[in-house]
């Protein structure tokens, strides 16, 4: 019997720096976008953020609260093309995933989170892949009260792990995300 498992690597950059924030959970729902949100206000303490969002039901919900530092900015429906993150996942799959197989999850989140430590350690790289005419022209004409404004953009993939029902599979990611679920 072939069983899928799936954990999803969240990711915010700003074009501008070629900074990128990102985080592995174990779904996709309001909750652990709430974790996101969080993680990312809190390491940007000292700006003002404006995340760009598209219209998925976790970036929607009346559930989700943006922290103090942070205004959420919804794309137009159906425009993904516009969110320069999702460049970033073909960069991903590209550098870290092309034509791989793994035995686990966890091994393939130990790939994950080395493929997202390159990219975020390549800001050069990000800037490259992700800042825009448009939005160059947009943080030209942005100040807001003196104080340094960043537009972010974040985003979501999937990795699935197929395997046969009856392999060893590793837990720790699921025991893990069990205590942040339930806390």
């Amino acid at each position: 019997m072939l069983t899928h498992e799936y954990t999803y690597a969240y990711a915010s950059c700003e074009p501008a720096t070629g900074t990128m924030d990102a985080l592995i959970l174990p779904k996709v729902n309001t909750q652990c976008m709430q974790i996101f949100l969080n993680t990312v206000a809190a390491r940007h303490a000292n700006d003002h953020i404006v995340m760009v969002i598209d219209g998925a039901g976790w970036h929607s919900s009346k559930k989700l609260v943006a922290p103090s530092n942070i205004r959420l900015l919804a794309l137009p429906p159906y425009a993904p093309e516009l969110n320069p993150v999702e460049h970033l996942w073909d960069e991903l799959r590209e550098k870290c995933f092309h034509n791989k197989v793994f035995s686990s999850l966890d091994e393939l989140e130990d790939d994950l989170v080395m493929g997202l430590l390159a990219i975020e350690n390549t800001p050069e790289v990000i800037k490259s892949i992700t800042y825009w005419p448009w939005i160059i022209d947009v943080l030209s004409k942005w100040k807001l009260n003196n104080r340094r404004t960043s537009l972010i953009f974040p985003g979501l993939t999937r990795c699935a792990l197929k395997y046969c029902a009856n392999s060893d599979i590793s837990s720790s990611l699921r025991a893990e995300a069990a205590v942040v679920m339930s806390s």
